[in-house]
């Protein structure tokens, strides 16, 4: 076991390691110490720093760590320094001894290949630490960092596509996914795989502030339109998806109407060609009073040209008359009589007998027996053109209205 006041440090090839007041200096061979990955040697001087380095005549590859234990028995002052950096300064130290874990996991402690060399490591009377043949600390796998994803389940809010797009420009790694798909694992791209303790090394530490995972996160939260879709997570095509299909449904009822609003306009192109046709092949009388009518009745063009049809085949009749038709209808009953106004009235549509007597302006001449008188000749004027009275005006009449009478029986 390593004496409490021992504890590991882990050193490179380009660290350093002083101790001051060193009596005697430690030298270690090549053949002293097994399992190592590169061959260390101590030198010291009596009042000098005793220095750390790597064997010249050794050619092998370096570990990036080196597990460092100190065996105390006489009093001494050491300082170890990491890049400058001391790590710790124990005290009552003594005969330093280098030891490391193997290159492989097979091998992980270290030996000698001899008692005599074991021996000459140490001062008489001192027995040689048992932790030198055992593990003297483990090194255990980066256990990685656990993050919380607090945008809502990973499997629908995670931009997957992020690692096969650009694996490297994130900064880590996804390693892991818990069941209830809010808590995940992430290793940075350069970790350094295996540390010493339970917790993750310094790069997967830093991953938590990384501005790669600060960027992933606030493309989940609010992403822009005119961003690619292949960066969108499965929660925003979703909604995208389902804009698109808004956007398509208003689309498609824009189009139903438009279809409509063309079939309705074909149909009335249709009913007004039928109107032009039938006004320039059908000879119908008063057709343009025919049209008022209609148009007075809000009718529609169909409505127009089946009138204008039912006319042309004799089935329908129209009776509107002008102040004209009257005029002339008048005239005719004066010069040929009843016979020619009702000829008239079946050949040319002019107002029939009844018609012209209700609504034509009817002339009283005063005819005198003698010489004309003044009398006879203003009532002449006055009935041509005074105030003149047709027939069709209504009758006035008085209403007698008696009230309380008592009748007796």
């Amino acid at each position: 076991m390593v004496p409490p006041s021992i504890s590991p440090i882990a050193l490179s090839d380009s660290d350093s390691l002083e101790i001051r007041g060193s009596p005697t200096p430690l030298p270690l061979g090549k053949g002293d110490i097994q399992a190592f990955p590169i061959i260390i040697e101590a030198f010291s001087t009596p009042n000098s720093p005793c220095s750390v380095r790597s064997s010249p005549d050794f050619d092998a590859p370096a570990l990036p760590n080196v597990e460092m234990h100190l065996s105390s028995s006489l009093p001494m002052d050491a300082v170890f320094s990491r890049c400058s950096t001391p790590l710790y300064s124990p005290q009552s130290l003594s005969n330093a001894l280098v030891t490391s874990l193997g290159t492989t996991e097979e091998n992980p402690s270290v030996s000698f290949d001899d008692e005599e060399t074991d021996r000459s490591l140490y001062s008489p009377g001192v027995s040689k630490p048992r932790s030198i043949q055992q593990t003297s600390s483990a090194r255990l796998k980066c256990p990685e960092i656990m993050l919380n994803w607090p945008h809502g389940s990973l499997f629908n809010t995670y931009p997957w596509q992020l690692h096969a797009y650009h694996p490297n420009s994130l900064g880590f790694y996804f390693s892991g996914i818990k069941e209830n798909g809010s808590e995940f694992w992430i290793r940075s791209v350069s970790c350094d795989e295996y540390v010493i303790g339970e917790n993750a090394c310094l790069p997967c530490h830093a991953v938590e502030t990384s501005q790669g995972l600060q960027k992933l996160q606030a493309c989940v939260q609010e992403i822009d339109k005119s961003t690619n879709h292949g960066y969108y997570n499965f929660e925003q095509l979703r909604g995208l998806a389902n804009e698109y299909r808004d956007r398509m449904n208003q689309y498609r009822l824009s189009t139903m109407n438009l279809q409509r609003q063309v079939g309705n306009l074909v149909i009335s192109i249709g009913d007004h060609r039928h109107f032009i046709m039938a006004v320039a092949t059908a000879d119908i009388p008063r057709i343009r009073q025919l049209v008022q009518v209609a148009l007075a009745q809000n009718a529609s063009s169909k409505e127009i040209v089946r009138c204008i049809d039912m006319v042309v085949l004799g089935v329908a009749k129209t009776y509107s008359y002008e102040k004209r038709g009257f005029d002339l209808g008048l005239l005719c009953l004066q010069l040929g009589g009843p016979k020619l106004v009702y000829a008239l009235n079946h050949a040319a549509g002019l107002p029939s007998l009844s018609s012209i007597h209700e609504h034509a302006i009817k002339c009283n001449v005063v005819i005198s027996n003698g010489n004309p008188k003044t009398t006879d000749i203003q009532a002449n004027i006055k009935s041509f053109w005074g105030f003149q009275q047709t027939d069709h005006i209504s009758k006035k009449g008085h209403l007698l209205l008696i009230d309380e009478i008592n009748l007796e029986e």
